[in-house]
């Protein structure tokens, strides 16, 4: 879902997750069906990021090591 808002199209989502375009479009059926809790939960890890961050418990670049290359 991420990605998809980011502007990634699906067939690269696709190539970099190793999935085919049917199951990405499953993926974003599940998630607008499920939008409220969804958001809810991204917005949840949003804020524990930015506080681990802030912290210094975390890197930027260690989050960014732990996404597939699209």
């Amino acid at each position: 879902v991420i990605y998809h808002h980011g502007g990634i199209s699906i067939e690269r989502m696709a190539e970099g997750f190793g999935v085919t375009f049917a199951q990405i479009h499953a993926a974003l059926a599940y998630y607008y069906d499920h939008k409220t809790e969804i958001d809810h939960h991204l917005q949840e890890e949003q804020v524990l990021s930015d506080q681990y961050l802030a912290e210094g418990k975390a890197t930027l670049s260690g989050v960014l090591l732990k996404r597939p290359k699209l």
